[in-house]
């Protein structure tokens, strides 16, 4: 049986006129950006580490497997390494803008992130699921020590007690940004900690942590079963905890009714906070979440949709000089290019 559906001539009007409107905007917003890695280079992935952006990439002729660094807005500063990369399994590596690390089982190598192969030390421990800070390379051993290493000093097995500090279960993952640093421990529980005062502080979150965790020195956003969650590290006994996704439904943003869920975050793990603001991965597009103005605002458009796009955007990186970088590719996912876009000024 043949069924035929009518669209009314109003509807088809509409629904251009709101593609129009989402062209529109989106080639606005092309105009902050500039390729940084082409896509016939096959960027596959990217990374910050203080001041320097980290990127690997296959470029021809030779489709060897390079990794890179540049300080955003200094030209010069760009060195193209020349040790080998472990292409099979980029997610070892850790980075600063001191060091390149990879924490790996076995041995491990440190390198200088700002000479093209300079060896700095290696280590036999192992030290897979390490944090890097500056010079400083974070561990844990065993369940419940911090390991720390300076090199090419010798480790500190001993660094911090997390039992002592009050973390009875064994850690699960951590990171340290200075003195702070913020733990998971077995249970999914999370943690703040100070590491000069050699305390913890539970952040009583209400789910358990199930995937990446990310934070600046005022919150925490973790991944939860039900999505992505933010804590405040507020002085008080229960810090407040919200949903990412209810955060942005409050924001303000909207396009306009054909496009009306654009900015619904869609990827937990594609997203990064700098400067009081998440940036991350909507449903078409990269977005910026106001931490202090509530507020959503759009940074980049998806051009097209589904097996249709042309252009789609994701794994936002954000450099301390307000320079965000992005992987991108077509409807098949296939992220080789880098846009580079400024955002001084933009972030409100």
């Amino acid at each position: 049986m043949l069924v035929r559906f009518w669209m009314p001539a109003y509807a088809l009007l509409a629904a251009c006129t709101h593609d129009a409107q989402y062209d529109d905007r989106r080639k606005e917003l092309e105009a902050f950006r500039t390729e940084h890695v082409p896509a016939a280079n096959r960027a596959q992935l990217i990374a910050s580490g203080g001041n320097r952006l980290f990127w690997v990439d296959n470029a021809p002729p030779a489709d060897a497997t390079i990794m890179h660094s540049i300080i955003p807005g200094d030209p010069t500063s760009q060195v193209d390494y020349a040790f080998p990369v472990q292409e099979s399994d980029l997610s070892i590596y850790r980075f600063s803008d001191q060091l390149i690390v990879d924490c790996d089982f076995g041995t491990s190598k440190v390198f200088a992130a700002d000479q093209p192969n300079l060896e700095i030390d290696t280590s036999s421990a192992g030290f897979q699921g390490c944090a890097v800070d500056g010079g400083t390379i974070y561990a844990v051993v065993g369940q419940n020590t911090l390991r720390r290493w300076d090199p090419p000093a010798e480790p500190v097995d001993n660094f911090f007690d997390f039992v002592a500090a009050g973390i009875t279960s064994s850690i699960g993952g951590f990171a340290v940004e200075g003195n702070l640093a913020v733990a998971v421990d077995a249970t999914g529980d999370l943690y703040a900690v100070d590491l000069a005062a050699r305390t913890s502080k539970w952040l009583r979150n209400d789910e358990d942590v199930s995937g990446s965790v990310l934070f600046d020195d005022r919150g925490v956003l973790y991944e939860a079963p039900s999505g992505l969650r933010y804590i405040e590290f507020a002085d008080v006994e229960e810090p407040p905890e919200r949903s990412f996704a209810d955060m942005v439904a409050d924001g303000g943003y909207h396009m306009n009714s054909s496009h009306g869920d654009i900015q619904e975050p869609s990827s937990p793990r594609e997203i990064a906070i700098r400067g009081r603001h998440i940036i991350y991965r909507g449903k078409r597009g990269i977005f910026a979440y106001g931490l202090d103005t509530q507020n959503v605002i759009d940074l980049l458009l998806d051009e097209g949709e589904g097996f249709d796009a042309v252009l789609e955007y994701g794994e936002p990186v954000v450099t301390p000089n307000d320079q965000l970088f992005v992987r991108s590719g077509d409807g098949f996912d296939l992220r080789e290019a880098v846009y580079q876009v400024d955002l001084t000024g933009r972030l409100r």
